[in-house]
């Protein structure tokens, strides 16, 4: 290849003699004017040796706009960023009718792409045959290839280059015609895909928020079955217990209970009848001491009332012998009546029944945790005494107590604990 046959420039062609230029004759006639001047063997023709008609439908239908800008840097030609699409075929469709160095490009490029395409119609022998294989490529869709090995093909010819002419170039109508309807459908479905995305994302908005509803009632449902779980364990005990009492076991161990604590009440019921034998063994010897030393006065529990407000003695409702109140037994209520405040529940019958038995009566006030303290000041107004121990009752309580007890000329002991010796000492100074 002389270097001449190159484009240096931007498509600037150094165009051959008007001796290498084809004939613009039809598409027969040319190819029959070229048989009769040449008078050589039949061989498959250039593509600057085609009519021109058919450059704008090689260039367009058998390469891509890539592989152009390929062939253009082979070829030595600048093309330019900004040179659009049809520029680019323009300027090949141009170039394809001189064989210079693009154009032989062009061919070798084209020979090497579909080569199968070619040596398929190289087996060809006659119009017949040629027209056969289009068919099948048509049908195939392999129109590329085998238009260019066809319109390059030597028997190629007349009435079959006219139809492939025409069925090509019409394919070029159909494929603009189509893509203006692809892009027309593209903006169709761009637009469609918007309306999707913006239906997906509130969508996924609604599906966002039923899932955190979700777990919310996931959270609360979870709750209700440890809830669950945690009755299902209190009612196991339960079914346990009851089986226990309905074989007896529990009845049993109550009763062994009620023993134990019936041998203990028994114990402690002795204890105190000795004790009670023992104060007024010493009550005694403390009156006959007394007669013999009188004292300027006499002690108890606690500090007496003044005497001006002091309560008037109390008369013995046993109607004790004319000797006086010395001669009853000690400690003998003599019929008071005792109010006691406070103290633990469980004693209350133990001490009543002990007040009982020494002639007296004992009330009994818890000091409000179940009773109303409203009924604290009829009760104190009907009995001879007042008895309350300061380790089981409200600091609140006393004080109201010792309050009324003033304002009714009542005597008030305070007892250090709620023990039985503390109640006999308190039984002890209301007989004194």
């Amino acid at each position: 290849m002389n270097a001449p046959d190159r484009i240096p420039g931007h498509f600037a062609t150094e165009l051959p003699s008007s001796d290498s230029v084809p004939s613009l004759l039809p598409i027969s006639e040319s190819h029959r004017h070229a048989d009769a001047q040449q008078q050589q063997p039949r061989r498959r023709l250039k593509l600057w040796e085609l009519d021109h008609r058919f450059h704008c439908l090689v260039i367009g239908t058998c390469l891509t706009i890539d592989e152009l800008r390929r062939l253009a840097r082979k070829a030595g030609i600048s093309v330019g960023a900004a040179m659009s699409h049809y520029e680019l075929h323009h300027s090949f469709v141009q170039l394809a009718g001189n064989p210079v160095f693009a154009a032989r490009a062009i061919h070798k490029w084209l020979d090497r792409k579909f080569a199968a395409a070619v040596k398929r119609s190289s087996a060809c022998r006659n119009v017949g045959e040629l027209g056969a294989l289009w068919d099948v490529a048509s049908a195939a869709g392999d129109i590329a290839g085998a238009f260019w090995a066809l319109v390059t093909h030597a028997l190629a010819e007349g009435a079959l280059l006219e139809r492939i002419y025409g069925e090509v170039h019409m394919l070029s109508h159909l494929a603009g015609h189509s893509n203006h309807s692809a892009r027309h459908e593209l903006a169709m479905l761009k637009r469609r895909v918007a309306e999707l995305e913006d239906v997906q994302a509130r969508s996924a908005e609604a599906a966002r928020l039923r899932i955190k509803d979700l777990e919310r009632r996931a959270e609360v449902l979870s709750e209700r079955a440890q809830r669950l779980d945690v009755l299902k364990r209190e009612l196991a005990a339960a079914q346990a217990e009851l089986e226990m009492l309905q074989n007896g076991e529990a009845l049993a161990r109550l009763r062994a209970e009620k023993e134990a604590l019936a041998t203990q009440l028994e114990q402690a019921l002795a204890r105190v009848q000795a004790a009670e034998r023992e104060a007024r063994g010493w009550a005694k010897l403390a009156s006959s001491t007394a007669t013999m030393h009188p004292s300027p006065g006499r002690p108890t529990l606690v500090e007496a009332p003044a005497a001006a407000e002091a309560p008037e003695p109390m008369t013995c409702l046993r109607q004790c012998g004319a000797s006086g109140a010395d001669d009853c037994p000690r400690p003998d209520l003599c019929g008071r009546r005792v109010l006691y405040v406070g103290g633990r529940n469980r004693q209350v019958a133990h001490f009543r029944a002990l007040a009982a038995r020494h002639n007296g009566e004992l009330l009994h006030h818890d000091g409000g945790l179940s009773e109303s303290t409203t009924r604290l000041a009829a009760m104190i107004q009907s009995v001879d005494a007042v008895v309350c121990p300061i380790d089981c009752v409200s600091h609140e309580a006393c004080l109201h107590i010792k309050h009324a007890c003033k304002r009714m000329a009542k005597p008030f002991f305070t007892l250090r604990s709620a023990s039985l010796a503390s109640f006999l000492e308190a039984l002890n100074a209301v007989a004194a």
